[in-house]
């Protein structure tokens, strides 16, 4: 069936649909990328289908410090609060780091890095600290930072990874504390 501009005024909508029915395909969703429960399941290891989550308002609390998403994890059993799960896509020296933290019990429950640029050098001494170091810690600034001291990461030599990191972490953790309490 072709369409021509002078006869779209006449058209009847269902008449295309029952045409092309047979062309149309139906894809949901999930289909085209993972759902959030899935990111966040696999960061917190629990089964996404017993979780589900809620995202939460980005305030200035969060962009400010290039935090993209927020969301609280709940069962869905009976809808008790499970943990806060947090992404960020801050600038680092290489250029974009984005990373997830999941907070759960005031304890980090979950790091990875999604993607980065950064060099060998400092900017992934940083990054591998804390995706080795940071779970099971009690989720503090100071826990974080002190990941760094001792996987033997000089904190004297502040860089643009630690720099752009350090604070989005500072506010996950401050949150967290907030929201648990």
């Amino acid at each position: 069936m072709s369409i021509q501009s002078e006869n779209l005024s006449s058209l009847d909508p269902t008449s295309l649909t029952s045409e092309f029915s047979s062309e149309l395909i139906s894809v949901s969703s999930e289909e085209l990328m993972p759902s959030l429960t899935t990111k966040w399941a696999t960061l917190l290891s629990i089964p996404e289908a017993n979780y589900t989550e809620t995202n939460l308002e980005l305030t200035n609390e969060f962009t400010s410090v290039d935090i993209i998403e927020v969301a609280a994890i709940y069962s869905q059993n009976d809808a008790t609060f499970y943990g806060l799960v947090y992404e960020a896509n801050v600038l680092g020296n290489g250029g974009r780091i984005r990373f997830r933290i999941g907070i759960v019990d005031e304890t980090f429950a979950g790091f990875n890095v999604v993607t980065h640029s950064e060099h060998t050098s400092f900017g992934m001494k940083i990054i591998n600290a804390l995706n080795t170091g940071l779970v099971g810690q009690p989720a503090t600034y100071e826990a974080a930072v002190n990941v760094l001291i001792t996987k033997n990461v000089s904190v004297t030599n502040i860089t643009e990874t630690y720099s752009a990191m350090y604070p989005a972490i500072d506010a996950m953790v401050n949150h967290a504390m907030q929201f648990q309490a």
